[in-house]
């Protein structure tokens, strides 16, 4: 169903689920947290990735269908409290989805790009420019067949666009003008590479 601003609104189920013990395959795939707020999706992206999301090391990001009706897990689930900073960084960019791209723009309630990303990881404690060039120049390297959820993936040349790696070949985004924040392939033409941030190479803000 098409939404008002061009997306289509799809409701979806969200959870983040962390250090779930057990060894069946039943308890792996049920959601330990879950909410339904309506989701803008990127035109070419389908939801089938993210049934389950995979595993990354920092934890699953599981989006399910509203309807969805899980099987509860035989014994449960135990949450790890620790978040690890990438997590904390996905998070907030996901808390994000829906509000409009403007260039320039740093949040609360607009953002472009960079903008989201410095955003999202200064939540977690690690800063950097609001500048997709200096962001990429300034980070180590991730090649890109090991990318983990909170990885900065860039596209241009020049570098023009940065989104933030969720898994599964899929980022949040500030796509453009007129456009609001949402998901969407890493698969889009000129892409550049991605850097991974940490709390250890915290970088200073410069304005952009």
């Amino acid at each position: 169903m098409a939404g008002r601003h061009g997306f289509a609104a799809v409701g979806l189920a969200f959870a983040i689920t962390l250090g779930v013990t057990g060894s069946t395959q039943q308890q792996a795939r049920s959601p330990v947290v879950v909410t339904s707020p309506k989701v803008p999706v990127h035109a070419p992206m389908t939801l089938a990735p993210f049934i389950p999301a995979g595993r990354d090391g920092i934890g699953r990001v599981v989006l399910l269908a509203a309807h969805t009706n899980p099987v509860r897990p035989a014994v449960a689930p135990r949450l790890v409290t620790t978040v690890s900073p990438a997590q904390h960084a996905v998070a907030t960019a996901l808390s994000e989805l829906g509000k409009p791209y403007r260039w320039g723009g740093l949040g609360p309630s607009s953002f472009d790009c960079s903008g989201l990303v410095k955003f999202s990881w200064a939540s977690a404690g690690v800063a950097m420019p609001h500048s997709a060039a200096l962001q990429y120049a300034g980070f180590p390297k991730v090649p890109r067949g090991q990318l983990a959820p909170g990885d900065l993936v860039f596209f241009g040349s020049p570098i023009t666009h940065v989104g933030l790696y969720l898994g599964n070949g899929v980022m949040v985004q500030a796509p453009g003008t007129g456009r609001r924040i949402d998901l969407s392939t890493i698969n889009l033409p000129g892409y550049a590479g991605a850097v991974r941030p940490s709390p250890a190479r915290s970088m200073p803000s410069r304005p952009s």
